[in-house]
């Protein structure tokens, strides 16, 4: 029951935390992916390279509709998935910066199955199947050469905790150029689809080029 209940307690914490300078408008435009079979890929997101001090959170929602099957695989996704990430960041001794990402996932039924119907009938798009699902009706289920490997339920999670490190290798007020190291851990089930359940690593290479008093280009 107490393991219930942490990510809902840290949800409520990300909702009266104040805002820092990160969550502005500064950029880079962050896009988040939530499709439940890349969600736990370890996928790069777009950062600044330059180093700072900062904690933020954001919130991220998707509806997902998949159904498919091939000699090999069975992808059944009906569902909608919110994430709440909490996104910390430090400065250490002016030479490295340490980041911290911890996401909380809610998977649920939804309610936008009504909504989007509507929408593909207005403007006669296909709907890929989803009219003939029960609206707002939760299914979460892969397989893989008959074998079940994921079995999803409705609930609340966190998803892979990110560790990294940012080291700046050149800087200047126009120009920051940067190399990233991170590892992804997993803390939840990989059967109900929060977690892969492996640790997962990653290395990248972030720059910063302003090309205008008032524009910012950022290249990851």
């Amino acid at each position: 029951m107490r393991t219930g209940h942490k990510p809902f307690l840290l949800a409520v914490l990300f909702l009266i935390l104040p805002f820092s300078s990160a969550s502005s408008f500064e950029g880079p435009l962050q896009v988040k992916n939530l499709y439940p079979i890349f969600l736990h890929a370890g996928e790069p997101y777009t950062e600044k390279a330059a180093i700072e001090n900062s904690m933020s959170y954001s919130l991220s929602h998707s509806s997902t509709y998949t159904v498919r099957e091939s000699p090999e695989w069975v992808i059944n996704l009906d569902m909608e998935i919110t994430e709440l990430n909490f996104r910390y960041r430090r400065i250490i001794s002016d030479l490295f910066e340490l980041n911290l990402d911890i996401p909380v996932l809610i998977f649920s039924s939804g309610f936008m199955d009504g909504f989007l119907e509507g929408y593909h009938s207005t403007f006669g798009f296909a709907d890929y199947g989803r009219s003939k699902r029960p609206r707002n009706e939760f299914l979460y289920e892969v397989k893989r050469d008959g074998v079940l490997i994921i079995k999803g339920k409705s609930g609340t999670g966190f998803g892979d905790i990110r560790i990294g490190l940012k080291r700046p290798l050149m800087s200047s007020e126009d120009f920051h150029l940067s190399i990233k190291g991170d590892v992804e851990i997993p803390v939840s089930s990989a059967e109900k689809g929060y977690s892969n359940g492996s640790v997962d690593a990653g290395v990248s290479v972030m720059l910063d080029k302003r090309i205008s008093g008032s524009t910012m280009t950022y290249w990851n």
